[in-house]
Order: structure tokens, then C-alpha cells, then sequence
């Protein structure tokens, strides 16, 4: 059931370099529905967010890692929870890729991004940066995962989401002013791809409107959209 597979995460490692502090998935969990908790979830998310990982310590997923999340659904719904808890389960792993489906539920969509917010704070914060093409640890993939979310359901801002972690690893891990411009950087660098090769803006008007700010998906895509000259 959730609550033994919940304290068995306490035992799985998650990242060693984050400290015993902040280093399992049990402790990752915590801190996931503290940052939810921070940006307004709503009691579906919340419960969610103690939920999302729990299928990782069953042994269908122990087996078949690819079931991670579908277990967690049928899990849930076996258990008597809420529907909308067992779909937020389950999709707080999509996008699983660039283009795929994104969480269709707003609970789904906020445990998605402070799931991927979570693991890109704890990264940079110790030093787990991308370097050239190498990315072991899929940080280009969470960043760009978080920002197709926050495209589509505009409620929160990069800034806010990562204040959100921030504060939730309550001093485990320590974000610097150096890591946090390099994390606010990278978020930057995805934001422009995903406006110029994906959305099709013209790579000048994009500049322009990441220079005003970059902290805000949706304002950044429509001030580049603004800025676009229209061909007659």
C-alpha cells in the first residue's frame, strides 16, 4: 500500500550529492508537496504530490520501470482515491519528450513542475550542471518539460517556481546567486528554442523579448509574437 511503499523511499537514494539531508526519493517527495503547497495546490494536488513516486518501491514498477505512474494510477483507484489523484499520478511524468502529451489536469500539471523544479534546483545548487552535449541526469529535458507545462497553463512564473524549491529544501542545499543566474540561464536557452524551432518566431524578435524578461513563458511568447513582422 502507499504509506509502506512511502516510507520504503526513504531508503532509496535519489541523488547522493544532494546530502543525507535531501538525498532520497522519500525526502524528494516532501519536498515536491511542499513546493505545490507553495504555489496554491489545491487539496487533489496535494495528496497527489505524497502519492507520485510511492508505485516506484511496488514490485510491478521494481520489474517494469516503464510502468511507473500507470501502476500509481491503478494503484490509486484500486485504493479508493480520487479519480482526479490517480490521473495526476500518473501524468505528472508527461511530457515523457519533447512534443508528447502534456498533464492535462491543472493538479497534474503543478506536481509535474515541482517534481522537474525540484531535481533542477537540487542539480545546480551542487554543482550537477549540463556541460556540452553531455546530460546523464536529463536537466535539458526537465527544463524544457516544465516550460512546455507552464506554456500551456500559464499560472505560475519560472521565478516562482523556483523560489517554491528553493524554499522547500529548507537549507539542506543552498542555491547560490552564481547557480541561480546559471539556472535562470538555462531555463532562458530552452525557452528560446522551443519560440524559435517549435513556434516558428523569428530568432531577432525573440532575443528581444527574453532581454525584457525571461521569467514569464507566456509573456515572453507574446511579446516576441507582438514583435514579429508580418509579411503582406
Amino acid at each position: 500500500g502507499f504509506d509502506d511503499w512511502n516510507k520504503k523511499l526513504d531508503a532509496v537514494v535519489f541523488q547522493a550529492k544532494l546530502g543525507d539531508a535531501a538525498k532520497t526519493i522519500g525526502q524528494k517527495v516532501r519536498r515536491i508537496r511542499a513546493i505545490v503547497a507553495a504555489l496554491g495546490g489545491t487539496a487533489t494536488a496535494l495528496r497527489a504530490a505524497e502519492l507520485c513516486k510511492a508505485d516506484l518501491a511496488s514490485g510491478a514498477v521494481g520489474e517494469f520501470p516503464e510502468l511507473q505512474g500507470v501502476m500509481g494510477k491503478h494503484y490509486a483507484a484500486i485504493a479508493g482515491e480520487d479519480a482526479k489523484v490517480a490521473q495526476a499520478i500518473e501524468q505528472h511524468w508527461w511530457p515523457k519528450g519533447q512534443g508528447a502529451p502534456l498533464p492535462e489536469s491543472a493538479e497534474a500539471a503543478l506536481v509535474a513542475v515541482a517534481d522537474r523544479v525540484d531535481t533542477l534546483v537540487g542539480c545546480f545548487a551542487t554543482g550537477l550542471i549540463p556541460s556540452g552535449n553531455a546530460d546523464p541526469l536529463g536537466l535539458r529535458r526537465a527544463a524544457i518539460g516544465v516550460l512546455a507545462i507552464l506554456l500551456a497553463q500559464p499560472t505560475h512564473t519560472i521565478d516562482q517556481v523556483i523560489d517554491a524549491s528553493v524554499t522547500a529544501y529548507g537549507g539542506s542545499v543552498t542555491l547560490s546567486k552564481d547557480a541561480r543566474a546559471q539556472l535562470d540561464e538555462f531555463f532562458r536557452a530552452r525557452l528560446r528554442g522551443i519560440l524559435v524551432d517549435e513556434e516558428n518566431l523569428d530568432a531577432q524578435t525573440v532575443e528581444v523579448a527574453l532581454a525584457v524578461g525571461a521569467g514569464n513563458p507566456t509573456d515572453a511568447r507574446s511579446g516576441a509574437r507582438g514583435l514579429a513582422i508580418v509579411p503582406p
